[in-house]
């Protein structure tokens, strides 16, 4: 699924989130949006879900204009990553858990 993003800005209570910017991102690459704390990359994000409208700009999914699309017809989802393992925990515990290691850690 193609995404391109034309001319999209985002200004909330007078703050410009988002500079007038363009992007694509294409199927089968991989993308990361990098940079510092308050830099956009949630507001950008949100904006490709459908969470929040550009104030200015257009958002294609496959050649078709979303950008009024409520969020609720795109079928996209945004999930927000933990940044961190908690310091207890070991990254081979969340490899493959059995059922029974899985609901001791939920519980925990």
């Amino acid at each position: 699924m193609t995404l391109i993003l034309e001319g999209v800005s985002k200004v909330v209570g007078g703050q410009t989130h988002i500079y007038p910017t363009d992007l694509t991102l294409e199927p089968g690459t991989m993308n990361v949006l990098l940079g510092p704390t308050l830099s956009g990359k949630t507001s950008l994000m949100r904006l490709m879900a459908g969470l929040d409208v550009p104030n200015t700009g257009t958002i294609h999914w496959n050649g078709q204009d979303v950008t009024g699309m409520r969020v609720q017809d795109r079928g996209v989802a945004m999930v927000y990553q933990l940044h961190q393992l908690p310091v207890h925990d070991r990254v081979r515990q969340y490899r493959q858990p059995d059922a029974a290691t899985w609901k001791d850690q939920v519980r925990n």
